[in-house]
Protein backbone atom coordinates (compact mmCIF):
# COMPACT_ATOMS: atom_id res chain seq x y z
CA UNK A 1 0.00 0.00 0.00
CA UNK A 2 2.94 2.38 0.72
CA UNK A 3 4.24 1.81 -2.81
CA UNK A 4 0.77 2.61 -4.10
CA UNK A 5 0.65 5.93 -2.26
CA UNK A 6 4.17 6.84 -3.42
CA UNK A 7 3.17 6.12 -7.03
CA UNK A 8 0.10 8.34 -6.68
CA UNK A 9 2.22 11.17 -5.20
CA UNK A 10 4.79 10.89 -8.01
CA UNK A 11 2.00 10.98 -10.58
CA UNK A 12 0.55 14.12 -9.00
CA UNK A 13 3.95 15.89 -9.02
CA UNK A 14 4.49 14.92 -12.64
CA UNK A 15 1.10 16.34 -13.62
CA UNK A 16 1.89 19.56 -11.78
CA UNK A 17 5.18 19.96 -13.66
CA UNK A 18 3.42 19.34 -16.98
CA UNK A 19 0.79 21.99 -16.23
CA UNK A 20 3.44 24.56 -15.29
CA UNK A 21 5.58 23.89 -18.34
CA UNK A 22 5.72 26.92 -20.60
CA UNK A 23 4.63 29.35 -17.87
CA UNK A 24 7.27 32.14 -17.61
CA UNK A 25 9.10 32.58 -14.35
CA UNK A 26 8.82 35.69 -12.18
CA UNK A 27 12.18 37.05 -13.43
CA UNK A 28 11.21 36.55 -17.09
CA UNK A 29 7.89 38.31 -16.52
CA UNK A 30 9.58 41.31 -14.90
CA UNK A 31 12.09 41.75 -17.73
CA UNK A 32 9.36 41.51 -20.35
CA UNK A 33 7.23 44.08 -18.59
CA UNK A 34 10.15 46.49 -18.26
CA UNK A 35 11.01 46.24 -21.95
CA UNK A 36 7.45 46.90 -22.98
CA UNK A 37 6.99 50.03 -20.88
CA UNK A 38 10.40 51.44 -21.79
CA UNK A 39 11.00 52.42 -18.16
CA UNK A 40 13.68 51.24 -15.79
CA UNK A 41 11.15 50.33 -13.13
CA UNK A 42 10.76 46.64 -12.47
CA UNK A 43 7.37 45.34 -13.34
CA UNK A 44 5.25 44.14 -10.45
CA UNK A 45 4.88 40.40 -10.26
CA UNK A 46 1.59 38.87 -11.38
CA UNK A 47 -0.81 38.03 -8.59
CA UNK A 48 -2.58 35.26 -10.57
CA UNK A 49 -2.79 31.96 -8.69
CA UNK A 50 -1.28 28.88 -10.39
CA UNK A 51 -3.39 25.75 -10.60
CA UNK A 52 -2.28 22.22 -9.61
CA UNK A 53 -3.69 18.78 -10.36
CA UNK A 54 -4.57 16.57 -7.39
CA UNK A 55 -5.43 12.89 -7.06
CA UNK A 56 -9.13 13.74 -7.00
CA UNK A 57 -8.77 15.26 -10.49
CA UNK A 58 -7.84 11.90 -12.04
CA UNK A 59 -10.61 9.99 -13.83
CA UNK A 60 -12.22 7.28 -11.69
CA UNK A 61 -11.21 4.62 -14.19
CA UNK A 62 -7.52 5.48 -13.73
CA UNK A 63 -7.76 5.10 -9.96
CA UNK A 64 -9.75 1.88 -10.37
CA UNK A 65 -7.06 0.44 -12.64
CA UNK A 66 -4.46 1.16 -9.97
CA UNK A 67 -6.57 -0.52 -7.27
CA UNK A 68 -7.07 -3.58 -9.49
CA UNK A 69 -3.32 -4.28 -9.13
CA UNK A 70 -3.74 -4.84 -5.37
CA UNK A 71 -5.46 -7.58 -3.36
CA UNK A 72 -8.90 -7.19 -1.71
CA UNK A 73 -7.48 -6.41 1.75
CA UNK A 74 -5.21 -3.68 0.37
CA UNK A 75 -8.11 -2.18 -1.58
CA UNK A 76 -10.23 -2.07 1.59
CA UNK A 77 -7.43 -0.35 3.54
CA UNK A 78 -6.72 2.16 0.79
CA UNK A 79 -10.42 3.00 0.52
CA UNK A 80 -10.22 4.40 4.05
CA UNK A 81 -7.58 6.99 3.15
CA UNK A 82 -9.51 9.39 0.89
CA UNK A 83 -12.74 9.88 -1.00
CA UNK A 84 -11.18 9.18 -4.41
CA UNK A 85 -9.97 5.72 -3.38
CA UNK A 86 -13.25 5.02 -1.63
CA UNK A 87 -15.34 5.75 -4.73
CA UNK A 88 -13.01 3.79 -7.01
CA UNK A 89 -12.98 0.80 -4.62
CA UNK A 90 -16.61 0.06 -5.56
CA UNK A 91 -15.89 -0.14 -9.28
CA UNK A 92 -16.71 -3.38 -11.13
CA UNK A 93 -13.34 -3.02 -12.84
CA UNK A 94 -11.62 -3.61 -9.50
CA UNK A 95 -13.64 -6.55 -8.20
CA UNK A 96 -13.87 -8.41 -11.49
CA UNK A 97 -10.12 -8.98 -11.28
CA UNK A 98 -10.62 -10.79 -7.95
CA UNK A 99 -13.31 -13.12 -9.30
CA UNK A 100 -12.32 -16.41 -11.01
CA UNK A 101 -13.13 -16.59 -14.73
CA UNK A 102 -15.69 -19.31 -13.99
CA UNK A 103 -17.57 -17.46 -11.26
CA UNK A 104 -20.82 -17.74 -13.23
CA UNK A 105 -20.50 -21.53 -13.02
CA UNK A 106 -19.91 -21.31 -9.27
CA UNK A 107 -23.14 -19.37 -8.83
CA UNK A 108 -24.97 -22.00 -10.88
CA UNK A 109 -23.67 -24.79 -8.62
CA UNK A 110 -25.42 -23.44 -5.53
CA UNK A 111 -28.45 -25.23 -4.16
CA UNK A 112 -30.62 -22.11 -4.14
CA UNK A 113 -30.70 -19.59 -6.99
CA UNK A 114 -28.39 -16.69 -6.12
CA UNK A 115 -29.94 -13.26 -5.69
CA UNK A 116 -29.55 -10.40 -8.12
CA UNK A 117 -26.29 -8.58 -7.59
CA UNK A 118 -25.93 -4.83 -8.01
CA UNK A 119 -22.15 -4.97 -8.44
CA UNK A 120 -19.19 -7.31 -8.82
CA UNK A 121 -18.25 -6.48 -5.23
CA UNK A 122 -21.51 -8.04 -4.06
CA UNK A 123 -20.71 -11.16 -6.12
CA UNK A 124 -17.30 -11.37 -4.46
CA UNK A 125 -18.76 -11.00 -0.97
CA UNK A 126 -21.35 -13.67 -1.74
CA UNK A 127 -18.80 -16.21 -3.01
CA UNK A 128 -16.56 -15.68 0.04
CA UNK A 129 -19.22 -17.46 2.09
CA UNK A 130 -18.80 -21.27 1.86
CA UNK A 131 -21.60 -23.08 0.08
CA UNK A 132 -22.35 -26.66 -0.87
CA UNK A 133 -23.32 -27.80 -4.35
CA UNK A 134 -26.58 -29.43 -5.26
CA UNK A 135 -25.15 -32.91 -4.58
CA UNK A 136 -24.41 -31.69 -1.02
CA UNK A 137 -20.97 -33.29 -0.86
CA UNK A 138 -18.79 -30.56 -2.42
CA UNK A 139 -18.11 -27.07 -1.17
CA UNK A 140 -16.61 -23.93 -2.70
CA UNK A 141 -15.56 -20.49 -1.48
CA UNK A 142 -13.24 -17.61 -2.31
CA UNK A 143 -10.45 -16.51 -0.02
CA UNK A 144 -11.31 -12.99 1.12
CA UNK A 145 -7.66 -11.96 1.40
CA UNK A 146 -6.58 -12.96 -2.12
CA UNK A 147 -9.67 -13.98 -4.10
CA UNK A 148 -8.24 -17.49 -4.58
CA UNK A 149 -10.73 -20.29 -5.27
CA UNK A 150 -10.90 -23.13 -2.74
CA UNK A 151 -12.96 -26.30 -2.80
CA UNK A 152 -13.55 -29.34 -0.62
CA UNK A 153 -15.07 -32.81 -0.76
CA UNK A 154 -16.83 -34.20 2.30
CA UNK A 155 -16.20 -37.62 3.78
CA UNK A 156 -19.62 -38.58 2.40
CA UNK A 157 -18.23 -38.03 -1.10
CA UNK A 158 -15.29 -40.37 -0.53
CA UNK A 159 -15.28 -44.09 -1.28
CA UNK A 160 -14.33 -45.57 2.11
CA UNK A 161 -13.93 -49.34 2.37
CA UNK A 162 -16.32 -50.84 4.96
CA UNK A 163 -17.97 -47.45 5.60
CA UNK A 164 -21.42 -48.99 5.08
CA UNK A 165 -20.90 -51.33 8.06
CA UNK A 166 -21.36 -49.68 11.46
CA UNK A 167 -19.08 -52.25 13.07
CA UNK A 168 -16.14 -50.58 11.30
CA UNK A 169 -17.23 -46.99 10.63
CA UNK A 170 -19.76 -44.65 12.19
CA UNK A 171 -21.31 -41.54 10.67
CA UNK A 172 -21.97 -38.76 13.15
CA UNK A 173 -22.04 -34.99 13.63
CA UNK A 174 -19.13 -32.89 14.83
CA UNK A 175 -19.61 -29.27 15.85
CA UNK A 176 -16.15 -28.19 14.66
CA UNK A 177 -16.21 -29.97 11.30
CA UNK A 178 -16.70 -28.28 7.95
CA UNK A 179 -19.44 -30.67 6.85
CA UNK A 180 -22.35 -31.73 9.09
CA UNK A 181 -21.51 -35.45 8.95
CA UNK A 182 -18.07 -36.98 9.46
CA UNK A 183 -16.80 -40.56 9.31
CA UNK A 184 -15.36 -42.03 12.53
CA UNK A 185 -13.11 -45.07 12.31
CA UNK A 186 -14.23 -47.65 14.86
CA UNK A 187 -12.04 -50.64 14.00
CA UNK A 188 -10.56 -51.77 10.68
CA UNK A 189 -7.48 -53.60 9.51
CA UNK A 190 -7.73 -52.44 5.88
CA UNK A 191 -7.92 -48.65 5.76
CA UNK A 192 -8.68 -47.14 2.36
CA UNK A 193 -10.40 -43.87 1.44
CA UNK A 194 -10.50 -42.61 -2.17
CA UNK A 195 -12.09 -39.71 -3.97
CA UNK A 196 -11.92 -37.36 -6.93
CA UNK A 197 -12.84 -33.78 -7.75
CA UNK A 198 -13.30 -32.29 -11.20
CA UNK A 199 -13.59 -28.54 -11.49
CA UNK A 200 -12.32 -25.42 -13.24
CA UNK A 201 -9.48 -23.81 -11.31
CA UNK A 202 -7.73 -20.52 -12.10
CA UNK A 203 -4.01 -20.82 -12.93
CA UNK A 204 -1.74 -21.11 -9.93
CA UNK A 205 -0.23 -23.43 -7.31
CA UNK A 206 -2.58 -25.48 -5.13
CA UNK A 207 -2.25 -27.77 -2.11
CA UNK A 208 -4.36 -30.86 -1.41
CA UNK A 209 -4.99 -31.51 2.30
CA UNK A 210 -6.79 -34.15 4.34
CA UNK A 211 -8.82 -32.89 7.29
CA UNK A 212 -8.40 -35.36 10.17
CA UNK A 213 -9.14 -35.54 13.87
CA UNK A 214 -7.38 -37.92 16.26
CA UNK A 215 -9.40 -39.23 19.21
CA UNK A 216 -8.16 -40.53 22.53
CA UNK A 217 -8.64 -44.08 21.19
CA UNK A 218 -6.30 -43.45 18.23
CA UNK A 219 -4.13 -46.59 17.86
CA UNK A 220 -2.83 -48.96 15.19
CA UNK A 221 -0.78 -46.53 13.06
CA UNK A 222 2.59 -46.70 14.80
CA UNK A 223 4.23 -49.55 12.86
CA UNK A 224 3.34 -48.66 9.28
CA UNK A 225 3.16 -45.31 7.48
CA UNK A 226 0.02 -43.93 5.92
CA UNK A 227 0.19 -43.59 2.13
CA UNK A 228 -1.22 -40.46 0.51
CA UNK A 229 -1.51 -40.56 -3.28
CA UNK A 230 -2.94 -38.17 -5.82
CA UNK A 231 -2.81 -37.48 -9.55
CA UNK A 232 -3.90 -34.63 -11.77
CA UNK A 233 -5.71 -35.20 -15.08
CA UNK A 234 -4.79 -38.92 -15.07
CA UNK A 235 -1.11 -38.02 -15.09
CA UNK A 236 1.74 -39.33 -13.01
CA UNK A 237 0.63 -40.48 -9.59
CA UNK A 238 2.46 -38.76 -6.73
CA UNK A 239 2.88 -40.45 -3.37
CA UNK A 240 3.61 -39.14 0.09
CA UNK A 241 4.27 -41.48 3.04
CA UNK A 242 4.44 -40.54 6.69
CA UNK A 243 3.91 -41.95 10.17
CA UNK A 244 0.85 -40.19 11.54
CA UNK A 245 1.24 -41.88 14.94
CA UNK A 246 4.67 -41.37 16.48
CA UNK A 247 6.37 -43.65 18.95
CA UNK A 248 8.82 -42.95 21.77
CA UNK A 249 11.54 -42.89 20.63
CA UNK A 250 10.41 -41.65 17.16
CA UNK A 251 10.59 -44.09 14.28
CA UNK A 252 13.34 -43.11 11.84
CA UNK A 253 12.94 -44.84 8.48
CA UNK A 254 14.73 -43.69 5.29
CA UNK A 255 12.27 -42.39 2.71
CA UNK A 256 9.59 -41.49 5.24
CA UNK A 257 8.98 -38.32 7.17
CA UNK A 258 7.14 -37.07 10.22
CA UNK A 259 3.80 -35.46 9.36
CA UNK A 260 3.21 -31.73 9.55
CA UNK A 261 -0.22 -30.63 10.68
CA UNK A 262 -2.13 -27.38 10.77
CA UNK A 263 -4.32 -27.05 13.83
CA UNK A 264 -7.71 -25.67 12.82
CA UNK A 265 -11.16 -25.54 14.42
CA UNK A 266 -11.57 -27.62 17.54
CA UNK A 267 -9.16 -30.56 17.50
CA UNK A 268 -9.21 -30.92 13.72
CA UNK A 269 -5.94 -30.89 11.80
CA UNK A 270 -5.04 -30.53 8.16
CA UNK A 271 -2.35 -32.75 6.69
CA UNK A 272 -0.93 -31.56 3.35
CA UNK A 273 -0.60 -34.50 0.96
CA UNK A 274 0.89 -32.73 -2.06
CA UNK A 275 0.99 -29.74 -4.36
CA UNK A 276 0.16 -29.24 -8.04
CA UNK A 277 0.08 -26.39 -10.54
CA UNK A 278 -2.74 -25.41 -12.90
CA UNK A 279 -1.34 -23.91 -16.08
CA UNK A 280 -2.98 -21.27 -18.24
CA UNK A 281 -5.29 -22.78 -20.83
CA UNK A 282 -6.34 -25.78 -18.72
CA UNK A 283 -10.11 -25.80 -18.90
CA UNK A 284 -10.85 -28.60 -16.41
CA UNK A 285 -8.80 -30.15 -13.62
CA UNK A 286 -9.44 -33.72 -12.49
CA UNK A 287 -7.89 -34.67 -9.15
CA UNK A 288 -7.84 -38.25 -7.91
CA UNK A 289 -6.52 -39.00 -4.43
CA UNK A 290 -6.47 -41.62 -1.72
CA UNK A 291 -5.31 -42.31 1.84
CA UNK A 292 -4.59 -45.91 2.78
CA UNK A 293 -2.77 -48.27 5.09
CA UNK A 294 -3.23 -51.89 4.04
CA UNK A 295 0.11 -53.59 4.67
CA UNK A 296 0.64 -53.43 8.45
CA UNK A 297 -2.03 -55.93 9.41
CA UNK A 298 -2.88 -54.11 12.64
CA UNK A 299 -6.35 -53.03 13.66
CA UNK A 300 -6.79 -49.27 13.59
CA UNK A 301 -9.32 -47.00 15.28
CA UNK A 302 -9.83 -43.58 16.82
CA UNK A 303 -9.73 -41.35 13.71
CA UNK A 304 -12.31 -39.04 12.14
CA UNK A 305 -12.44 -37.87 8.54
CA UNK A 306 -14.07 -34.57 7.61
CA UNK A 307 -12.97 -34.59 3.97
CA UNK A 308 -10.37 -33.26 1.54
CA UNK A 309 -9.57 -29.63 0.75
CA UNK A 310 -7.94 -28.02 -2.30
CA UNK A 311 -6.75 -24.45 -1.80
CA UNK A 312 -4.25 -21.99 -3.29
CA UNK A 313 -0.92 -22.62 -1.61
CA UNK A 314 -0.40 -18.94 -0.79
CA UNK A 315 -3.54 -18.89 1.39
CA UNK A 316 -2.41 -21.60 3.82
CA UNK A 317 -1.15 -20.99 7.32
CA UNK A 318 2.26 -22.52 8.14
CA UNK A 319 2.40 -26.11 9.40
CA UNK A 320 4.42 -27.43 12.31
CA UNK A 321 5.81 -30.96 12.74
CA UNK A 322 4.04 -33.10 15.27
CA UNK A 323 5.89 -33.96 18.43
CA UNK A 324 5.78 -37.50 19.85
CA UNK A 325 5.73 -36.01 23.34
CA UNK A 326 2.53 -34.03 22.86
CA UNK A 327 -1.02 -35.29 22.76
CA UNK A 328 -4.02 -33.76 21.02
CA UNK A 329 -4.85 -31.43 23.93
CA UNK A 330 -1.30 -30.10 24.09
CA UNK A 331 -1.17 -29.58 20.34
CA UNK A 332 -4.32 -27.51 20.56
CA UNK A 333 -2.46 -25.08 22.83
CA UNK A 334 0.94 -25.15 21.10
CA UNK A 335 0.24 -25.13 17.38
CA UNK A 336 -0.88 -21.93 15.64
CA UNK A 337 -4.60 -21.81 15.03
CA UNK A 338 -5.89 -21.15 11.53
CA UNK A 339 -9.48 -20.09 11.85
CA UNK A 340 -10.97 -18.91 8.55
CA UNK A 341 -14.02 -16.72 9.02
CA UNK A 342 -17.29 -18.68 8.89
CA UNK A 343 -15.64 -21.68 7.27
CA UNK A 344 -18.43 -24.15 8.06
CA UNK A 345 -20.94 -25.30 5.48
CA UNK A 346 -24.67 -25.05 6.13
CA UNK A 347 -26.31 -27.87 8.06
CA UNK A 348 -28.18 -30.37 5.93
CA UNK A 349 -30.55 -33.21 6.66
CA UNK A 350 -28.65 -36.36 7.71
CA UNK A 351 -30.72 -38.38 5.26
CA UNK A 352 -29.14 -36.50 2.39
CA UNK A 353 -25.73 -37.85 3.30
CA UNK A 354 -27.11 -41.33 3.81
CA UNK A 355 -28.34 -41.25 0.23
CA UNK A 356 -25.03 -39.92 -1.02
CA UNK A 357 -23.15 -42.90 0.42
CA UNK A 358 -25.41 -45.57 -1.09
Amino acid sequence: MENMLKSAEQMELQLQSENLEGVPSLEQTSVAAAGTSGTTEAAAPSSSKSTSTQLSDLPDICIAMMLACLNPIEVAKLACTCRSFYDASHSDLVWETFLPPSYHNLLALQQNPPPEFASKKEVFDHLCKPFVTSNRIQGYWLDRRTGGLSMSLSASGLVIVWSDNDRYWEWLEDRASMFPLVAELRNVCWFEARGEIESTLPPGAYTLSWRIRFLDTFVGWADEPAHFKFSKNNGTEMEFKCYIQQQLPPVQVPGYSSPTFRQVEGEWRELDAGEFVVERGEEMTLLQFCMLEITGGRWKRGLRLDGVLVRPTNTLAPSLPSSPATNATQLTRLLPRHLPHNRRFPMDLPGTFQLART
